[in-house]
């Protein structure tokens, strides 16, 4: 009864173990073939675009962009305090004494400048083998747009309004074109770059400051750029570098993850496919309503996050928490571009009615505070509205 028993147990633990290796075979195979047709999709997609300012040049802007991060890499390290010195961008007395430290970072930002006049801004290529291959230094790129805009502040003190907005939408080009790469992480310090860019750079005394052509050439290239930026996720760039990383791990050998996967039979390999297969359908329904207005989009969002989390795959809990801060990102960046649209407007005496508010279900809230106009979106960071005034 003994040995009975035990070649019971066994069999059963053979055909369990074959079971889960026919399990993992098939969620492989099938995580396989999407992202077969996702990266096929992906290099179909036409990345060509007009510079915010002017025309365009042959040329691909990320091999320029590669350039300038590389020319200001080495101005980047030690403390960085002589760069953090020259912040925040709304107080003008800290450009002074800067003389030297923008004429170090002038290759790096007339680079930058060459990069964005290029009209083909295709992403760099990740490679299948190594899929960190391409990915840009997200602090260097960060840097590199401070500086641009503390050069287009040291033009604007200079007399050269024109200039200083060019610069500024050299900046926001760069930004804007990390945020079409297609990774999460991109996406964000993108849109934190276009903010810089956009929001920082031009406070209402720097505006105050600019004649009619530059308020003109600042007005064409934030209508340019608002129609540019994305305004939700779309999760196949960030899907085509997970499954390529997914595929390139020896997953089987990773024992951190070898207890979480008991629900799988222990395998790692089928826990990842269904985790990734779980994240990609997620994808799929998503873009079926980018016009929602953001308390709706936000809603569908958090229930979609909730029901993968509750899928009981631990690694499906770790790539959904970018989803939702993500997307209030795009929301939130283009929220700040079109304030500092409509107070462009009111300095070139435009009367025109409110923007849609991407943060909310219609159009900004306008009010009036004295000899002051205040363009006010639903959304807030913290305790404060996010809004703009402009002196009437």
């Amino acid at each position: 009864m003994l040995l009975g028993s035990i070649l019971s147990l066994v069999i059963v633990l053979a055909g369990s173990a074959a079971v889960v290796r026919q399990r993992t075979d098939l969620a492989w195979s099938a995580m396989q073939k999407q992202v077969h047709t996702i990266d096929a999709a992906w290099q179909l997609r036409d990345h060509r675009r007009l510079p915010l300012y002017g025309e365009g040049t042959e040329g691909r802007a990320f091999d320029g962009y590669q350039r300038a991060i590389e020319l200001g890499k080495p101005l980047c390290r030690g403390d960085n305090k002589e760069l953090v010195a020259t912040l925040p961008h709304w107080i003008d007395t800290k450009v002074a004494g800067t003389e030297a430290l923008r004429e170090r970072w002038r290759p790096a930002i007339d680079a930058l400048r060459a990069a964005c006049r290029c009209n083909d801004a295709r992403p760099p290529q990740t490679s299948a083998a190594v899929p960190e291959t391409g990915i840009l230094s997200l602090l260097d790129a960060r840097w590199l747009v401070n500086m641009t805009v503390l050069e287009a502040r040291a033009l604007r003190l200079a007399g050269q309004p024109s200039n200083a907005v060019e610069r500024t939408l050299d900046a926001a080009t760069f930004g804007a074109d990390l945020m079409q790469t297609g990774l999460l992480i991109n996406t964000m310090i993108g849109a934190a770059m276009v903010a810089i860019a956009v929001d920082e750079a031009w406070p209402e005394s720097a505006l105050s400051q600019l004649d009619a052509p530059s308020l003109d050439l600042l007005a064409e290239g934030l209508d340019r750029l608002d129609r540019r930026l994305p305004t939700f996720t779309d999760l196949d760039g960030e899907l085509r570098f997970i499954g390529h990383w997914l595929q390139h791990m020896p997953l089987e050998e990773n024992k951190d993850l070898s207890p979480a996967s008991w629900r799988f039979g222990f395998s790692t390999r089928w826990m990842a496919a269904d985790a990734y297969l779980r994240f990609a359908a997620a994808g799929e329904r998503i873009v079926d309503g980018p016009n929602l207005s953001w308390p709706q989009r936000k809603a569908w969002l958090e229930l979609e996050i909730q029901q993968m989390t509750a899928a009981g795959n631990p690694l499906t809990a770790m790539m959904v928490p970018n989803l939702m801060s993500s997307e209030s990102t795009l929301r939130e960046v283009q929220t700040r571009v079109r304030l500092v649209r409509m107070a462009v407007a009111a300095h070139r005496g435009i009367q025109s009615h409110p923007l849609q508010d991407p943060l909310g279900a219609g159009p900004f809230a306008v009010a009036k505070d004295g000899d002051r106009v205040v363009f006010r979106s639903a959304g807030r960071r913290g305790e404060k509205a996010i809004e703009r005034s402009v002196q009437q």
